[in-house]
């Protein structure tokens, strides 16, 4: 862990160990750390990988049970799009308005099939493992 990685743990610990569980998803919100590793020019912050797992480990180590990597990695794969839709939606999860999760194992998955119209998309099919589903607007497939 470098200098300014430390600096993050030590002060997102004191201000998340201070919060309820309903005051984590806006100080994460406010402090931008959704949009940890989404280039500036995106309206994330840029910073890596490792940085981003700081803020993991700080949530793991506080047991504050979050979909924190589910929204940070829907930014970022969000992030360059050119669809007005997915920079609306990149810009809600950045600032953590929305939230967007993804099911997890694949071997508990039943096979989606996608059927393209056009800028239509329907998806079918179902996942067993999607931890926070019940508070998502978004799902990654």
């Amino acid at each position: 862990m470098n200098e300014d990685q430390a600096l993050l743990h030590d002060a997102l610990t004191a201000r998340l160990a201070k919060s309820g569980v309903q005051d984590v998803w806006a100080a994460l919100g406010d402090a931008g750390l959704f949009g940890l590793t989404v280039a500036d020019v995106d309206g994330g912050i840029g910073a890596d990988l490792p940085t981003a797992a700081v803020v993991a480990d700080v949530l793991g180590a506080l047991c504050l049970p979050t979909p924190f990597i589910d929204c940070m990695a829907a930014a970022r794969l969000l992030a360059g799009a050119s669809s007005e839709a997915a920079a609306s939606v990149r810009a809600a999860l950045v600032a953590g308005q929305t939230i967007a999760v993804c099911g997890m194992e694949k071997q508990l998955a039943d096979t989606s099939m996608v059927e393209q119209g056009g800028e239509d998309a329907l998806v079918q099919g179902r996942s067993r493992l999607v931890p926070d589903a019940d508070s998502a607007n978004y799902f990654l497939i």
